[in-house]
């Protein structure tokens, strides 16, 4: 007859500390993986800040250098409204256009500085 060779079962402290290690390994695993997010996240974090002081340096710079034209036009279209009877039509002038069209582009008029854009058809106060 055969006989079968008996088997013996480890002991049960052996397989408690086995599960035990196991479980330990798989908590730290997951608290490195929740490490890495956490450097990850405050990395993309700090990037986000210095492009936006960045951005911000840009936009500062770039607005100290406009040049604030629109108090030249204003006078020359405020004259020009005032002078000309076509706005009660609510309709442009050629000069007018061409004025908004130079503050569009952003060059500056092709008037002398003591020139006048309209003609001279009203009253001055001088007289």
């Amino acid at each position: 007859m055969l006989s079968l060779p008996k088997l013996s079962l480890p002991n049960p402290w052996v397989i408690l500390a086995f599960i035990a290690a196991l479980a330990a390994s798989a908590a730290g695993g997951a608290k490195l993986g929740m490490d890495h997010i956490i450097a990850k996240q405050t990395k993309t974090e700090e990037l986000i800040a210095a492009v936006r002081e960045q951005a911000q340096q840009g936009a500062a710079e770039a607005i100290g250098k406009i040049d604030i034209k629109q108090t030249v036009i204003n006078r020359k279209v405020e004259t020009i409204t005032r002078e000309v009877p076509v706005y009660r039509e609510c309709l442009n002038t050629p000069d007018v256009s061409r004025l908004l069209d130079d503050a569009r582009a952003n060059r500056d008029t092709a008037v002398s500085p003591g020139g006048s854009v309209v003609s001279n058809t009203g009253s001055s106060k001088s007289q």
